[in-house]
């Protein structure tokens, strides 16, 4: 009992040393905001806002002292608002679809510091090491290594290496969260701040196409398109990327609904899943809506058929969606069989081109991040500069760049990502298994979007590769469960002294 009821240790006072970490952190935080205020009008803008972001984090620590959950919400709060710089970009005009330089993000910050506690912490136990769990993540443990592999055959090594860079940083952090999260309190506290975000992604969504907000500070800017109609990307620079965020997080926010949380968090994943919707139907992302139909398809059948949803569930959701299609019959015609209709073709090009590479690199690839600066040895006959651009799909990209390795790593990695699902389904958990089902849908929804996508942004990779370590966690939390005896799980204390109780069936 005491072993199961045990309270998250993660204040900065039980560590060894504490008192010299939170006094140096004091004095550093000190010095930095006297130097920044000394010379604020020399720091770039992106700079300047990191810094005030970090001072903040300082202070936060000190004052809050739970250091682990600071850097947990930064890395969460940072999948939607993309604070990124990128260094050491060489190319003048570099061909799109490319990535530049080496990326470095509020995200990098904080996982070296998650890092540097865990290890901490593991050595302050006795007899304890710090272990890092990766032989049971095998599948995307090969993937990197084919990454990794191609930069030898790369014709542009540096632009490889950026890539590697950039992957490595997100692997790290699917590593830790596989690793290092081994509380159900912790599993609660990440999804709540999943669920922030597709809140925050939802309003500024409405606001940027029925009250026009803009917003540009710091490096956060929300953009518009309007290529065939007004197409709401809120911070995340893109509206197909706005629609792989929204669409993977959907499922798994509905899912909470069915979990034996109580009644608060319930309330915040209804308005969660309704303002992800309208955010999602307002990115005019024709992939985007077939991957969230798809998830909730999944999600709700599976539910029905083990009867953990009335029938009346599934008939309701089907009305409901056929009232909108009604309502809305023109907007959804047009995305399918409208001006866009282009853009669709061309994917099609793109995909012929894809493939002549994989003909002509089938082992190691053209080298990770190459493809771009490639396709012009592998263009078609008749094929305007209007559709060059890296192709439209997830599969053909990785296949071309990474070889036959990389790709049979990379569908490894998202099937072993899905039979993780359903085992943790089946398992008839009153928190993990609704959140497992949710997931794995998200997951199913996401590769059928990458048929069509690049699906190589920030937060596409780092919202997938998140929630596929959550699901590594939520097994080994799984795994060591201990039988609940009447009072244990009906109130427990979580993050921060959140209360994490559960409502009885």
């Amino acid at each position: 009992m005491t072993t199961q009821r045990r309270s998250l240790s993660w204040r900065v006072k039980n560590l060894p040393y504490a008192s010299w970490l939170q006094w140096g952190l004091a004095a550093g935080t000190a010095l930095v905001l006297g130097v920044f205020v000394l010379y604020f009008y020399k720091i770039p803008t992106e700079w300047g806002f990191l810094i005030v972001v970090a001072i903040i984090a300082a202070f936060g620590i000190m004052v809050v002292g739970n250091l682990k959950k600071i850097l947990l919400a930064t890395i969460l709060i940072d999948i939607p608002l993309r604070w990124d710089i990128y260094f050491g970009v060489q190319i003048e005009s570099p061909p799109l679809g490319m990535r530049l330089g080496w990326m470095v993000a509020l995200t990098s910050a904080a996982l070296a510091g998650l890092y540097v506690l865990y290890i901490l912490q593991e050595l302050a136990k006795p007899g304890s090491q710090p272990r890092i769990l990766l032989r049971e993540n095998l599948p995307l443990t090969l993937y990197m290594l084919f990454v990794c592999l191609s930069v030898f055959v790369a014709r542009y090594t540096l632009g490889a290496l950026y890539q590697v860079f950039f992957l490595a940083q997100l692997y790290l952090l699917y590593l830790y969260i596989a690793t290092a999260v081994r509380e159900r309190e912790e599993i609660v506290f990440i999804i709540l701040l999943l669920l922030a975000g597709l809140i925050f992604e939802g309003l500024i969504m409405i606001g940027q196409i029925f009250f026009g907000l803009q917003i540009n500070f710091g490096g956060i800017v929300t953009v518009v398109w309007t290529d065939e109609g007004r197409r709401a990307a809120g911070t995340l620079g893109s509206p197909n990327v706005a629609a792989g965020y929204l669409s993977l997080l959907i499922a798994p926010a509905f899912s909470i609904l069915f979990t034996h949380l109580r009644k608060t968090y319930k309330l915040l994943a209804l308005a969660a899943f309704g303002l992800g919707l309208i955010g999602l139907g307002l990115t005019l992302s024709r992939g985007g809506w077939i991957a969230m139909a798809l998830s909730m398809a999944i999600f709700v059948l599976v539910a029905t058929w083990r009867g953990k949803l009335p029938v009346s569930v599934p008939i309701a959701l089907v009305t409901a969606a056929g009232i909108v299609l009604l309502l809305f019959d023109d907007v959804f015609l047009a995305q399918f069989t409208g001006g866009r209709t282009d853009a669709a073709l061309a994917r099609i090009h793109l995909m012929q081109i894809a493939f002549n590479m994989i003909a002509d690199n089938p082992l190691l690839g053209i080298g990770a991040n190459n493809y771009a600066i490639n396709i012009r040895n592998y263009l078609l006959p008749g094929l305007t500069g209007e559709f060059i651009y890296t192709v439209h799909n997830k599969y053909l990209l990785v296949w071309a760049e990474t070889g036959i390795g990389g790709i049979a790593a990379f569908l490894w990695f998202l099937i072993a990502t899905i039979r993780r699902g359903w085992t943790l389904w089946q398992r008839n958990d009153a928190l993990l298994s609704p959140l497992a089902l949710g997931i794995m849908a998200g997951v199913i929804g996401q590769m059928s979007h990458m048929l069509v996508e690049i699906f190589d942004s920030r937060t596409q990779v780092q919202a997938l590769w998140l929630v596929a370590g959550l699901l590594v966690a939520m097994q080994t939390i799984s795994n060591h469960r201990v039988p609940k005896s009447p009072e244990i799980g009906t109130q427990t204390t979580g993050v921060a002294g959140l209360r994490l109780r559960e409502d009885k069936p």
